[in-house]
């Protein structure tokens, strides 16, 4: 089929008012664009502010001398607050943006390590985590990164380790999916292509992921693809592949040298042993797996670890005060109350992280903030309530490793349950 660049950065310029020569990002979002679109054109913008701004020569006066410098940082972080797309670039900034977004969701794998590093080889963990949070595709496999160099305190990470990380990520995140769970995983290609996705791009992605059989099936689709199709096609018994179909597939997408049973049975990180951390509840195993790369010790969401009577209640340390539960913001039984219940069991690996950073380590404003999200029919109604009230409230960056990964879970909620 015809590279569906076009077609995409037709329809999103066409959202755009027509009253306007000047767009902020909130008014990219207002007008419909995606999240992980915005982002994206967010580091396009800084990148043309970069270039096209930059400290002027001058013989009258040391340009270098300290004060300048720190003066020349402060303005730069001025006008950075008032970056805004002008409508004269809102194409070629589109499709610069948005050829990089099609490369990602379809092979991230081998694109996503591209996007981060660049020509460089390695990168040190604040510089990573800074380009991290600016990609807003898969914000669960690429937000492993970082977290893998804090587990295993590593200051520089290779891009060829990068790589196997993240194929080992992918490879534990998505051992168990079915079809409905892919139609999850891949629903940013629908956001962006909301009329069918383009098959080649389905295609490549499998393939990627040595998926032979499902790659071969959209290689065969000779129109776009809508999420039920996507999931009928998936759900279906396949057949047996011919040895020349194969070698079609090979072509398409390469299978990869190191897959994710090679990083889990060898080190991923081949320099000096490591001093040995501080003795931890749980042993930590060596395999990288999703989030934390650690399935244990299992997180306990807040409902169930504050219940009276409960056995485990005895093994846990106890607290000098009583700190407020969902059951006391609820004053109910959990099982009352299913829709919030689901969404804290979606946040129950990340929720200290997410009280801590989002809601100022106050755990009643997080159970409160659940409740009201549990009350919202749609993703997109949720969505404005959080960024109101949660990150405006608490000028908390809607870009940050945090906040993407708590709208990430908030969307995975309702993509299940509506």
């Amino acid at each position: 089929m015809s590279n569906p660049l076009q077609s995409i950065v037709d329809r999103l310029v066409g959202q755009l008012p027509d009253n306007l020569s000047h767009f902020t990002l909130n008014e990219l979002l207002n007008a419909g664009w995606p999240d992980f679109v915005v982002a994206r054109v967010k580091v396009e913008l800084e990148r043309n502010l970069a270039d096209s701004v930059t400290l002027p020569e001058n013989d009258w006066a040391d340009m270098h001398a300290h004060a300048v410098q720190e003066a020349w940082v402060q303005f730069l972080e001025a006008i950075r607050a008032e970056t805004r797309l002008p409508i004269s670039y809102a194409r070629p900034v589109l499709e610069t943006s948005i050829e990089d977004i099609l490369d990602q969701l379809s092979q991230p794998l081998t694109a996503l390590p591209d996007y981060l590093y660049g020509t460089l080889p390695s990168l040190t963990r604040d510089h990573l985590a800074s380009r991290v949070s600016k990609t807003g595709v898969y914000p669960q496999l690429i937000h492993s990164l970082v977290r893998y160099m804090d587990r295993k305190k590593i200051d520089v990470l290779s891009k060829d380790e990068a790589a196997r990380i993240l194929r080992a990520v992918d490879s534990k995140l998505t051992e168990h999916h079915t079809a409905l769970n892919w139609g999850q995983v891949l629903s940013p290609m629908f956001e962006l292509m909301p009329d069918g996705v383009d098959p080649d791009l389905l295609a490549a992605y499998f393939a990627e992921r040595g998926m032979k059989v499902e790659a071969r099936e959209f290689l065969d689709f000779d129109r776009p693809v809508d999420k039920s199709k996507l999931i009928e096609l998936l759900s279906q018994p396949f057949e047996d592949l011919e040895d020349d179909v194969i070698q079609e597939i090979a072509v398409l997408a390469p299978e990869p040298d190191v897959v994710a049973e090679e990083v889990a049975a060898e080190p991923v990180i081949d320099e000096e042993p490591e001093i040995a951390p501080e003795p931890e509840p749980e042993p930590e195993p060596e395999i990288v797996t999703p989030i934390e790369i650690d399935p244990e010790p299992i997180v306990i969401p807040i409902w169930q670890r504050f219940m009276p009577g409960e056995e485990e209640a005895e093994k846990e340390e106890p607290v000098e005060k009583e700190t407020p539960s969902i059951l006391n913001f609820y004053n109910k039984d959990p099982s009352e109350d299913p829709r919030a219940s689901l969404i804290l069991e979606l946040m129950s690996d990340m929720e200290h992280e997410f009280i801590v950073s989002l809601f100022g380590d106050e755990e009643s404003a997080y159970a409160s903030a659940i409740a009201d999200i549990a009350r919202y029919d749609t993703y997109a109604e949720a969505v404005r309530y959080i960024r109101k009230e949660i990150f405006d409230r608490n000028r908390i960056d809607m870009y940050s490793d945090d906040a993407a990964l708590f709208l990430d879970r908030v969307q995975t909620y309702f993509l299940e349950n509506t």
